[in-house]
């Protein structure tokens, strides 16, 4: 029997991979699922109510009919109503995350390109296999054999030496193609690197190609809070908290645990990054520049992992002598840097290049002030800017 072995690959906080190099064997506990990247939205439930939040899903034609009533910050009820189209929502899902089957396919179409070059009776196949209770993709190379190359005795042997050559050579270069394929994937499909946090989510990217799909809910959304960042954090505090797997349920789609906008609003839920990026896609058609605060730490590094908003107090006036011009220009943010936050109340702004931002907290379930960070979240963040519209 051919040897196996298991190794793991870590993708910076996002996701892991798990490769299973076994050839020709098939893992008894895992359970293969065919999961495409832009696979079908998975809908929750059509309608729920808590004390402080009532939401209904409905088809109408074409769209989405979504129906929210919620509390403000003094008790007083708001009601919504807005359609998203069902078509514009899923072209901006499917172009989202990473199936095991596409990863495979690039995966083989790698490992065999290479492989040409070193074998010659046989390519390697690999089959995603998705384990659910851990939430990781395996790929399971075999061996094919190309049977107008093996005609001999002769050939036969070579043919079974080369296989077990193929073991050795899949065990010292399938972590290294991996890597290549992968982040050649995750830049293709929604994901941004950066030495501080590795692969995420490029939040600023998907918030503005979600806006088209949201444009009706950005509308009524606006005109009942009156661009107020206060009232559309309650819509958001209001709104169901859920944790999102990096493994998609149902496809075992890679998402780095993260809803996009329009997904979070035919939900009626969302975790805090997914929510802090629907805030975005429904304020950035104001004035006040939002940034997205977001904690890559692990619980074992000694700090949250979180998300909250930023939104702009207003900007520092230019030195003296400076042009207008030239402030106007250096007061974008640097990408994604760092900043400290505390759970506190914050009376004062945080300074963040040159401009003041206020912490809004989205992710409920809690009912947190406008400017209050929640207990426990306090550490380093990363300061995420969004483009305006």
């Amino acid at each position: 029997m051919i040897s196996s072995w298991h190794r793991e690959l870590v993708c910076a906080g996002v996701f892991s991979l798990g490769l299973t190099a076994l050839v020709g064997i098939r893992p008894a506990n895992s359970e293969n699922v065919s999961a495409r990247a832009g696979s079908m939205l998975l809908l929750a439930k059509a309608e729920y109510s808590s004390p402080a939040f009532f939401f209904k899903r409905t088809r109408k034609g074409g769209d989405w009919l979504l129906q929210y009533r919620y509390k403000g910050s003094s008790d007083a009820w708001h009601d919504l109503e807005c359609t998203i189209n069902d078509s514009a929502s899923r072209r901006v899902d499917e172009r989202y995350g990473v199936g095991g089957d596409l990863l495979a396919a690039r995966f083989e179409a790698a490992i065999a390109e290479e492989g040409k070059k070193v074998f010659y009776y046989g390519k390697p196949r690999v089959l995603p296999v998705y384990n659910r209770e851990k939430e990781t993709w395996s790929l399971v190379p075999s061996w094919v054999e190309i049977s107008d190359r093996v005609t001999i005795a002769e050939d036969r042997d070579k043919a079974i030496d080369e296989q077990r050559q193929f073991v050795d050579w899949y065990g010292r270069e399938s972590g290294r193609i991996m890597n290549k394929v992968r982040d050649e994937l995750l830049g293709k499909r929604g994901f941004l690197y950066t030495r501080t946090t590795g692969w995420a989510p490029a939040y600023s990217n998907l918030i503005v190609q979600s806006t088209a799909a949201l444009q009706s809910c950005i509308n009524v959304i606006n005109q009942e809070t009156e661009g107020s960042p206060e009232l559309l954090m309650n819509f958001f505090q209001s709104m169901k908290y859920v944790k999102v797997p990096a493994m998609e349920d149902g496809t075992g789609r890679m998402t780095g645990g993260f809803l996009l906008p329009a997904t979070v609003m035919l939900k009626g839920e969302g975790d805090c990054d997914s929510k802090a990026a629907a805030f975005c896609a429904i304020q950035r058609t104001y004035p006040p520049r939002l940034v997205i605060f977001r904690s890559f730490q692990g619980a074992d590094a000694g700090g949250p992992r979180h998300a909250l908003m930023g939104v702009e107090t207003w900007a520092t006036r230019p030195p003296h002598g400076q042009r207008q011009r030239e402030t106007k220009e250096s007061s974008h943010l640097p990408p994604w840097q760092t900043t400290s936050l505390d759970a506190i109340f914050y009376k004062d702004q945080v300074l963040i290049g040159l401009r003041y931002y206020t912490p809004c907290e989205v992710a409920g379930p809690g009912r947190l002030l406008f400017g209050q960070v929640s207990p426990g979240k306090e550490g380093s963040y990363v300061v995420i800017p969004i483009a305006p519209k």
